[in-house]
């Protein structure tokens, strides 16, 4: 469930009403950040790295200090717009993966992948 698509969506979700959330791999990578819904990108773009290396600090401080070096290296994150899913649990963390549109369960969200 890793096929990460970008689609054009026309009905956009006011970017401030959104809360990023982080996602790690089971091997505690950083993996992904998302709001879900499709946000329009240019309002959220005005503080999506403070708030991506905000959810990855509720992963834990390490996440946090990884997330800032990863952002300062590559720069300004780029959001897309795409498709998620709920695919488990494991030791109490929920995983999610990217998905076509027509998966069951699926739902819109504007992501940055980093892995």
């Amino acid at each position: 469930m890793l096929n990460a698509l970008t689609l054009e969506y026309p009905e956009m979700t006011p970017a401030a009403a959104q809360a990023w959330t982080a996602l790690a791999t089971p091997d505690n990578l950083p993996y992904a950040a998302f709001v879900r819904g499709h946000v329009d990108i240019e309002t959220l773009m005005t503080d999506a790295a403070s708030g991506i290396v905000e959810a990855f600090r509720e992963l834990g401080p390490g996440f946090a200090e990884d997330m800032a070096e990863i952002l300062e290296e590559a720069g300004e994150p780029q959001p897309f717009t795409g498709w998620m899913r709920y695919c488990s649990t494991l030791d109490g963390m929920d995983y999610f993966g990217f998905c076509a549109p027509s998966a069951a369960r699926a739902f819109p969200v504007t992501a940055v992948r980093f892995g």
